[in-house]
């Protein structure tokens, strides 16, 4: 059974490796639909969640990235984005949350 791994991301090279799952998912083919490696880089280092969602294989398979900010003094999730490369019919992926438990589904 594949287990996913989940890491937070904030190199380069894995910041392309977002923008192409992007791509894919969500069929983007204009960079100026996209979130972009200089917006990643700049937001990642201002406190921006970037995590990335890995197989086996270590290829990404899916990520989650948002923004967060200060409205009236308290910290907010300001934007969400998300995507995940679509799963084959009869495969079983575990997610794995450490203390807060495991989620397992096979997908038909």
């Amino acid at each position: 059974m594949p287990e996913l791994r989940f890491r937070d991301l904030h190199t380069a090279d894995e910041f392309r490796q977002v923008m192409d799952l992007e791509a894919t998912v969500w069929g983007f083919t204009d960079l100026n639909d996209m979130v972009t490696l200089p917006v990643f880089t700049i937001t990642v280092k201002r406190g921006a969640i970037l995590i990335g969602a890995y197989d086996a294989t270590d290829r990404m398979v899916g990520f989650v990235y948002s923004i967060v900010g200060m409205k009236a003094g308290q910290m907010i999730s300001t934007g969400t984005l998300t995507g995940m490369l679509a799963p084959k019919a009869g495969e079983t992926y575990t997610a794995d949350f450490g203390p807060f438990g495991s989620v397992t589904m096979t997908y038909t």
